[in-house]
């Protein structure tokens, strides 16, 4: 079984309680407007502390993806072969990575588009993974 997110880090805390509302949070620089992921404390345009977290946009195209054939983590052993992905967000200069859900990750291309779904995970914690649109 994976080990579950620490909620109360105070870095990643608002991302998880977007996902358990089906939404994708990343950070935005309250004094430059800087959008980034993985969340940080300081912004890295401007130095500025001044932080919030916006709702992305679930939608995106696959940037990169690799396929894993034999998974160390237990909880995945069973669903090998399968994708996680780079996906670049819709309107943002923003990139995350997931899980990539299709029958055959051995046909993904660059640039399919792709749509964030959110799925309850035995660790109890709510994860956005990515869908083929």
């Amino acid at each position: 079984m994976i080990n579950p997110p620490d909620r109360h880090d105070p870095e990643l805390e608002p991302f998880w309680d977007g996902t358990d509302q089906d939404e994708l949070r990343v950070q935005h620089c309250a004094a430059c407007g800087t959008f980034r992921w993985p969340p940080r404390p300081a912004c890295a345009h401007c130095g500025s502390l001044d932080t919030e977290w916006v709702q992305a946009p679930g939608r995106g195209e696959l940037f990169s993806w690799t396929v894993v054939a034999r998974s160390t983590l237990p909880d995945f052993v069973d669903q090998v072969p399968y994708a996680v992905g780079v996906v670049a967000l819709d309107g943002l200069p923003v990139r995350m990575i997931g899980k990539i859900e299709t029958d055959d990750p051995w046909g993904l291309r660059v640039g399919m588009p792709v749509t964030a779904v959110f799925r309850n995970h035995a660790s109890g914690v709510r994860l956005a993974v990515w869908e083929l649109r």
